[in-house]
């Protein structure tokens, strides 16, 4: 009787076993940009040797796992010079990935440079693209055969389709012709009723290069979507976000975390996201001997095309952190403003103009390299001229001028300008108040000698293809490359000091207009003290009342994935004629906090986040929230159906 009843319960335990929901684990990287060592992050995050054991780790571990990369695999550091991104190509295939996604830092090279890597790299990885258009290209660069609209895959005994959808963004896009990206949702729709109807797919995942909002979007238009895997807006969310149902998943960048999820499928079918994990990549991973050896044999050939002392002729000092603010035309962007200035400084012209959101990374505090400044502009390298963009000059009328940066303005359309200034009205859509040059209000028909870099030229040429006759048909390419005349400026600047930077207001606002910079955000620590200083300025016209100021520092900053968070009590210290109820034009305050050291920052980088609000009523248009951790982004305080991620933490 007794036997009887154990095979009955064993019958019951592998029938139980055998209709159990199977668990099939996503790992995720993404905007990798050949970022193979950690060499510019403050915490030592990432490095592909410490990433490959990481991935490695969890692999074994979930034996039902999918590796994926969400874009950005390629341009963005001086390892991408490698024969226009074959050695990034070559690391992608050593980690083994299940599928990859085309992202706009992949494609900048142009469609004939990017086969050519391919042909070269022979890398096996599928590169997926759902809406991309080749059917302009030359039949000597067939990309549709390494670069497909999706790809199955079959994962305990399940049938999982993975579409890839990238960058729809029009700065972007002429720089891959003739191939053409498309909108991605009609493509996304179209693929995914067919992955359903057609294969019977049990999951269908969108690995995308779109952008944190452009996921939202699809999540809410493209009906049948299990899980969105993105890139693109370099963010870390450190839970889910989900969107009419559908879960969203972020993981930064540069290899500095990996993301793990669990999604479970019911016997109904249903695709669940069960769990969520984010894995930080420091210096406590091991490395993965074959990875080093790969990154240690790259080093060797970038040394011998950029001089054996481009990782550590340390050119430059520094005592502060210098990054571009991508989004913000008014913000007090230093290392924008001088880099900008070596542009005009170069050319001899009038005004120069340059786009931070052609910047990739910062420079933090200590010794830097010629490779840490190539990496900050690293722009398009071409394996044709063996560089990267060079400074244009051009001649363009005054009126066209004004027409242009009143443009960029309404846009939202972050620059930065040099030799020149700017007043806007921001209760008027930003509209130009007064644009001097030299000191002198603009004069509309007079020429006027113009510098920039081809990414602006670029910009003019899309704006005529969309039927917008702005700025110069005809320039000169002076042959002298912009990151090169950058690290002049820098090395000319040296050791950079908080009492060099200055506050310039190269575009204001009629208005008050308060900002925070991360240049002049200062930590030491003193015996058993903490001491943190900000500086809140006041870049407007008028008069700002005193804001209120709230500044975190990180409670456990060897960890970037807990966010404990502690607030600090602030308290402004008057400088100068100030008053002690406002701010005037020009003008600053600044916060201080001295804390007890807890035994967690000593000796360590304490990231901060500090955020200001305006007093009610009054405009603020410039940076409100700074950290001095640029490439570390806090976590998504709302998870909700529609919620937006949150970038600044709640009150303990």
């Amino acid at each position: 009787m007794l036997k009887s009843a154990s095979i009955v319960w064993l019958i019951v335990m592998l029938a139980a076993f055998a209709h159990a929901e199977p668990r099939i684990t996503i790992l995720h990287t993404s905007d990798l940009h050949s970022h193979f060592t950690n060499r510019q992050s403050p915490r030592k995050l990432g490095g592909y040797a410490r990433v490959k054991s990481k991935i490695d780790e969890l692999r074994k571990s979930n034996p039902n796992s999918l590796l994926l990369d969400a874009g950005d695999w390629s341009e963005g550091n001086i390892f991408f010079t490698l024969n226009s991104g074959e050695a990034s190509q070559r690391m992608l295939e050593a980690f083994g990935y299940d599928a990859i996604v085309l992202g706009n830092h992949d494609w900048l090279v142009g469609p004939e440079e990017l086969y050519d890597a391919f042909r070269s790299s022979g890398m096996s990885v599928p590169v997926l693209s759902a809406n991309m258009d080749f059917s302009k290209l030359p039949k000597n660069i067939p990309l549709e055969n390494h670069i497909k609209p999706y790809v199955i895959k079959h994962v305990a005994g399940k049938k999982i389709a993975i579409l890839g959808l990238s960058t729809f963004q029009i700065i972007f896009d002429h720089f891959f012709r003739p191939a053409k990206p498309l909108d991605p949702i009609r493509p996304a729709r179209r693929l995914v009723k067919y992955l359903r109807e057609v294969e019977k797919a049990d999951v269908v995942i969108a690995l995308t290069h779109l952008g944190q909002e452009t996921d939202a979007v699809l999540a809410r238009l493209v009906p049948g979507l299990d899980l969105i895997v993105g890139g693109h807006s370099h963010v870390l969310y450190k839970k889910p976000r989900y969107v009419n149902g559908v879960p969203i998943v972020h993981v930064g960048l540069w290899g500095q975390h990996v993301g793990e999820y669990q999604l479970s499928i019911d016997l109904q079918g249903k695709v669940s996201l069960v769990d969520h994990m984010i894995h930080q990549v420091d210096e406590g991973t091991p490395e993965n001997k074959q990875i080093r050896e790969l990154t240690q044999g790259f080093e060797s050939a970038v040394e011998q095309a950029f001089g054996s002392q481009v990782f550590k002729d340390n050119i430059v000092t520094t005592e502060v952190g210098l990054r571009t603010v991508k989004k913000d035309p008014f913000s007090n962007d230093i290392l924008g403003h001088w880099a900008v200035d070596a542009i005009r400084e170069a050319t001899d012209a009038e005004v120069a103009f340059d786009s931070p959101m052609f910047a990739s990374t910062q420079l933090f505090p200590g010794t830097v390299s010629t490779a840490d400044i190539f990496n900050v502009y690293p722009h398009i390298y071409s394996k044709t001229n063996k560089d990267s963009w060079t400074i244009h000059t051009y001649e363009v009328r005054g009126i066209v001028l004004r027409m242009l940066v009143s443009v960029l303005l309404k846009a939202g359309v972050s620059f930065k300008i040099s030799g020149g200034e700017i007043i806007v009205d921001a209760r008027t859509g930003y509209n130009v108040r007064s644009f001097k040059i030299g000191g002198l209000e603009v004069e509309y028909f007079r020429l006027y000698k113009v510098a920039s870099t081809r990414g602006i030229l670029d910009v003019f040429r899309e704006l005529r293809q969309w039927g917008l006759s702005l700025g110069p048909t005809e320039w000169k390419d002076t042959g002298k490359v912009m990151w090169r005349e950058v690290a002049r400026k820098l090395t000319s600047l040296t050791p950079i000091t908080r009492e060099k930077l200055q506050w310039e207001g190269r575009i204001r606002t009629v208005q008050p207009d308060l900002a925070l910079n991360k240049e002049f955000i200062e930590i030491k620590q003193a015996g058993e003290k903490l001491h943190i200083k900000l500086r809140v300025l006041n870049g407007g016209l008028r008069r700002a009342g005193i804001p209120k100021l709230r500044v975190f520092a990180d409670a456990t900053p060897l960890n970037s994935v807990d966010d404990r968070w502690e607030l600090l009590p602030m308290q402004a210290k008057i400088f100068q004629n100030q008053s002690r109820v406002s701010i005037q034009p020009g003008e600053w305050m600044d916060f201080e906090a001295v804390v007890p050291l807890r035994s967690q920052w000593k000796g360590v980088f304490v990231p901060i986040i500090a955020n200001i609000e305006p007093v009610l009523g009054e405009v603020s248009q410039a940076n409100n929230t700074v950290t001095n951790d640029v490439e570390y982004l806090p976590a998504v305080m709302a998870g909700n159906d529609e919620g937006t991620p949150g970038q600044t933490p709640q009150n303990p």
